[in-house]
């Protein structure tokens, strides 16, 4: 089984957190468990994000 992960933005700081995925096509999934609506999340991250990572919100 595959786990996802995403990237979200707590307080100025990077959170990884593993997420549910319900449906999914070949260029979107659905989260179903693991993040909030309205939570902001990095959408393409490099390999420089980790988590802890303190960042600016533009």
């Amino acid at each position: 089984m595959q786990r996802w992960q995403v990237f979200a933005i707590v307080d100025g700081l990077v959170q990884l957190r593993q997420v549910e995925i319900g449906r999914r096509s070949i260029d979107m999934a659905e989260v179903v468990s693991g993040v909030q609506d309205g939570e902001r999340v990095i959408v393409f991250p490099s390999d420089l994000v980790l988590d802890g990572l303190a960042v600016e919100e533009l």
